[in-house]
């Protein structure tokens, strides 16, 4: 309020007066805002029926109430003789008398409404009891309590946020109250369905400022990220649906604190608390569901699969937030049931890999989305999850469309430097490389880890993902080392922040296969095993990233000549990657390579020749004309037709292959350019180009630190037979 003085004390004196001789107050409203609107419009609430004061006394109350100061009485002395005078002047000696009783105890009186020339300047007081300095003090310490070598720097990045949150809040605030009580422009109703909104955005403030106060290691990892999932409070002035509330108030209580709640298990689940957030979102979903609370309901259930995803129970994650889905979207809730189905594009389209339901929900989401708000934040998390189903199926130009819109709709609401756009612009660079983009590739993860360091600083375990996904596109560009590095970085973090995990698993596997790429047979073979056993562990038998540690299991044993051991494993991997991608995808087709090799270097050539085929047939239409995924099949396919002396077109298939060395990876850029040489040979072809070629493949070998696959060693040294030495072919 403004500063006391003598008409405002009659004003403050006429609003007890009112009262008291009406029995209502003399401005309706919920909020200071609310009064003070009705007040600027002098909108008295109407008497009852039943009051019987008369006429000179109501019109002298309403004067001392008069929104301009100037239109009241010039003093509290000029406002008591004139309610004096009327009073003898009437002869109403009651109404005198009852006055006067008043007018002596008027001040001890503690009024109710006092007219300030800020009436809404009240949020920062309300803001104050959930965000202070004490709490702020108490936060700090349970993040230094933890230990952790990155807890300053988070703590530091959280606490902006946070008060970058509470300044937007109250400036919201203001901007809300003032349309009503100065501006005008909107009635009371919607003011007080504007600060019921912006209440529960303190609510959920004051649950996350809980749960960082209990910081622990997984806490401290996620307080920034937490701090950036509040609502905004700028939604709140945005067109608002009455609530519908109980008519029963006990049932009403019973409702809000379960909302109370929820918002508990929001925040646990934000800052990564996932196994308490998923128990307290249980323990909600089923009291809402004996409430018959089916909106409650459906939100409890979100936030179930929401924390059952983070915490990799992605089956259980897909369960209840199907059941989110069919109840709110019954109930008619939009926005909730919006938010279960982009969940479930990602837990079923990707972590499950059931591209086909992901696909499904895709569509569900749609439709809710143009239900509920079309330009709702949410929608960047849709195009996310679609650029990532994209991803997984190989589709690259849409993922890349959905990925460019995600990092669009992210940046403009919280701005380039923030670590969603970060890890939208790494999936990104992951499409570019993909399709043969590798300078773009390069140039989004350069840009991604700039920004995860700024927001996050150089030692938090988000940046583990990105330099993982950074080391594939080195891997690209042959720069094993600089890969090798990138992966140590990401396993190391993966290792102390994660445990025992999905990411670590792939962490461990992934710097296992550099290894191996390397020479270094012992570590690596050690690695792939034991992302191998993580995964069977914490997946299941027959998910896909458990084919993957099996491909790469199975290179280890053909390397080592136990090719039936390969065989076994390679079957395995492509029987799961075709259950849950189907038979056409991108990794089904370089197990089958695999085994395309296997088979030519046990002998089998037409066998070997056709499943190269295969493999390149389900590439050839996925992929850009020079990518590399072609250069495997190709190889196999030319040293399969020099084997069945169809030098010719060997010839042009290995001409291709060669073509995309530069951007090959492992051992087949040195196979390709020894079939080439091989091929020129029986050709006729260019003699020292082909020498050089064989003098290229054996620097290529040696640098891998083994020797080509033994049928074709006779062809390293010796260009003088069709045939190579070893193993005759094998009858089909």
């Amino acid at each position: 309020g403004g500063e006391a003085n003598a008409l405002s004390d009659q004003f403050a004196f006429c609003v007890a007066l009112y009262e008291g001789l009406y029995g209502v107050r003399p401005f309706a409203g919920e909020s200071m805002a609310a009064l003070a609107f009705n007040m600027n419009r002098q909108r008295f609430t109407a008497p009852p029926l039943r009051a019987r004061v008369p006429v000179w006394l109501g019109r002298l109350v309403r004067r001392g109430l008069a929104r301009e100061p100037e239109r009241r009485y010039p003093s509290m002395e000029a406002l008591l003789a004139a309610l004096i005078q009327g009073a003898a002047r009437r002869r109403i000696r009651r109404a005198g008398l009852w006055a006067a009783g008043l007018v002596v105890a008027g001040g001890g009186l503690s009024y109710a409404l006092v007219p300030s020339p800020t009436p809404c300047r009240g949020g920062e007081d309300r803001l104050r009891t959930v965000w202070n300095d004490e709490r702020a003090a108490a936060i700090a310490s349970a993040f230094e309590a933890t230990g952790l070598p990155y807890a300053d720097e988070v703590h530091t990045r959280a606490q902006q946020r946070l008060d970058d949150y509470a300044e937007a809040w109250v400036g919201v605030y203001t901007e809300v109250c003032e349309a009503t009580a100065i501006h005008e422009r909107q009635t009371p109703a919607e003011l007080d369905r504007r600060i019921a909104c912006l209440d529960e955005r303190l609510a959920e403030l004051d649950a996350l400022l809980q749960v960082l106060g209990e910081a622990d290691d997984r806490v401290a990892e996620h307080a920034a990220q937490a701090a950036s999932e509040l609502r905004a409070p700028g939604t709140c002035t945005e067109a608002l649906a009455e609530r519908a509330e109980s008519t029963d108030p006990e049932r009403q209580r019973q409702v809000d604190t379960l909302r109370g709640r929820l918002l508990r298990a929001e925040a646990l689940e934000h800052a990564g608390r996932y196994e308490d957030a998923a128990s307290l979102s249980q323990e909600i979903a089923a009291e809402a569901e004996l409430l018959d609370e089916p909106r409650l309901h459906g939100e409890a259930l979100v936030q179930l699969g929401a924390a059952e995803d983070g915490a990799g129970e992605y089956a259980a994650a897909a369960e209840h937030l199907g059941q989110a889905y069919f109840l709110a979207n019954e109930a008619g809730h939009d926005r909730v049931a919006a938010q279960a189905a982009v969940a479930l594009i990602s837990v079923e389209g990707v972590h499950l890999a059931h591209g086909e339901e992901g696909l499904a929900w895709a569509r569900h989401a749609e439709a809710a989305l143009e239900r509920s708000d079309p330009k709702s934040l949410l929608r960047g998390r849709y195009h996310a999850a679609m650029g990532s189903l994209h991803m997984l199926r190989s589709e690259f130009e849409p993922a890349r469309e959905h990925f460019e819109q995600a990092i669009a709709i992210e940046r403009a609401a919280l701005g380039e430097d923030h670590e969603r756009v970060a890890t939208l612009l790494a999936h990104l660079g992951t499409v570019q490389e993909q399709a043969g983009r590798s300078e773009d590739a390069i140039a989004s993860f350069e840009k991604a880890l700039e920004i995860t360091r700024r927001a996050l600083g150089p030692e938090h375990p988000q940046l583990s993902l990105l330099h993982n996904n950074y080391a594939v596109v080195l891997y690209g560009r042959q720069d094993l080392r600089g890969a090798q590095a990138q992966l140590e970085r990401a396993l190391a973090i993966q290792r102390e922040a994660l445990g025992d995990h999905p990411l670590t698993a792939t962490g461990i596997d992934n710097l296992g296969v550099m290894l191996l790429l390397q020479g270094e047979q012992a570590r690596g073979r050690a690695l792939v095993e034991e992302a191998l056993a993580m995964r069977e562990k914490v997946l299941a038998p027959d998910h896909p990233h458990v084919a993957n540690s099996l491909a790469n299991l199975a290179g280890i044993l053909e390397h080592e000549q136990d090719f039936g051991g390969a065989r076994r494993l390679y079957e395995r991997a492509r029987d799961i990657l075709e259950k849950a991608y189907g038979p056409s995808n991108l990794q089904v087709a370089r197990v089958i390579f695999s085994l395309g090799v296997l088979d030519l270097r046990e002998g089998a050539i037409q066998r070997g020749h056709d499943a190269c085929a295969r493999a390149l047939e389900i590439v050839d239409p996925q992929v850009a004309a020079e990518h590399t995924e072609r250069m495997g099949p190709l190889a196999c396919l030319g040293w399969a037709a020099l084997e069945l002396e169809q030098p010719q077109q060997a010839l042009a298939q290995l001409e291709r292959a060669h073509a995309m060395r530069a951007l090959g990876q492992a051992e087949i850029p040195a196979l390709t350019s020894l079939l080439l040489a091989r091929a020129l040979e029986q050709t006729g072809g260019d003699a020292e180009r082909a020498h050089a070629l064989r003098a290229e493949a054996r620097e290529q070998y040696a640098v891998l630190g083994q020797p080509p696959p033994e049928r074709l060693r006779a062809w390293l040294r010796d260009p003088s037979s069709l045939t190579p030495r070893g193993e005759p072919p094998k009858p089909q």
